[in-house]
């Protein structure tokens, strides 16, 4: 039986979406999403297979939102600082998505702070940070002092309603969007890294990506 469902939940998400925007895109995406969580809350297929699921569903995401404009938006930064799709088109904009109780994201921001700051003098190159979490909790974080330095770059608090009406497609932190000059989806990326070692690694991901844009 749990076979039999695999192999029908398997032929849905492999059916090539129809999508012309990123909102088509989200919702074939979510609408996927939501019927294996479904079939795995009433234990019709096992954890290993809604992983392997959800695996198939990433991949079909990012084909899906390469090329694809992200909706209208409007946002607010600790600075002041109002940031538009139009003010930023002729930009390469990095788009880190995170939250506090993340220990993967916590763990990068190092990292972020040296990308920034390599890149900060650029009129090219934006890098925006949107927290799950109000500024307050953002303050508690930086009061322990356990992202090692304070955070350099722009932060976007209490997102909550952006990530699930605009952004859309936020499962897991971190995610990071990569926008093109054209203001188009140009590569994302998710998850962190688990130990301070890794930093240079992580560091020369993601400074390949915005250099092939730049």
């Amino acid at each position: 039986m749990k076979q039999i469902i695999y192999i029908s939940l398997l032929g849905m998400l492999c059916v090539p979406s129809i999508a012309q925007t990123f909102d088509d895109c989200a919702l074939s995406y979510h609408k996927k999403y939501n019927k294996m969580n479904f079939e795995q809350g009433r234990y019709l297929i096992t954890r290993k297979t809604a992983d392997s699921l959800r695996h198939v569903l990433d991949t079909e995401l990012q084909g899906c939102i390469l090329g694809k404009e992200l909706p209208p938006y409007r946002l607010i930064g600790l600075s002041g600082k109002v940031y538009t799709n139009e003010d930023l088109k002729g930009k390469v904009v990095v788009f880190n998505f995170w939250s506090v109780n993340c220990g993967p994201c916590v763990l990068e921001i190092p990292v972020l702070n040296k990308l920034y700051l390599s890149y900060k003098d650029n009129n090219d190159f934006v890098f925006i940070s949107i927290l799950l979490e109000k500024e307050q909790e953002l303050t508690t974080l930086l009061d322990k002092g356990l992202t090692k330095t304070r955070i350099a770059y722009e932060v976007i608090p209490d997102s909550k309603v952006i990530m699930k009406d605009t952004f859309k497609l936020i499962k897991a932190f971190p995610t990071n969007l990569f926008i093109d000059k054209e203001g188009k989806i140009f590569m994302r990326t998710t998850g962190g890294i688990v130990d301070s070692k890794d930093e240079p690694k992580l560091e020369a991901k993601l400074r390949s990506i915005i250099d092939h844009e730049l």
